[in-house]
């Protein structure tokens, strides 16, 4: 089972790159990634999606901050 595991993961080459965008369709992948929005509550000063994951490895270090009083935080100064 772990035999199959890893020639599932074998990187390929970059040469075959062009091919595999070509057969995925590449450009509506990208029109798709390009549509991403940032969450409502994001500021210019700070987004949602960096802020969350801050608070909780800081959280792992043993800060005791919740995420909560650091959106309002962020939101407000």
């Amino acid at each position: 089972m772990i035999n199959e595991m890893n020639e599932k993961l074998k990187i390929i080459p970059a040469s075959l790159l062009e091919e595999y965008k070509f057969v995925i369709q590449f450009s509506v992948l990208a029109v798709a990634f390009d549509n991403l929005k940032d969450a409502e509550i994001s500021t210019d000063k700070c987004s949602f999606y960096t802020l969350v994951p801050s608070v909780f490895s800081s959280k792992i270090e043993g800060e005791n901050i919740e995420l909560d009083s650091s959106i309002k935080q962020k939101i407000w100064h």
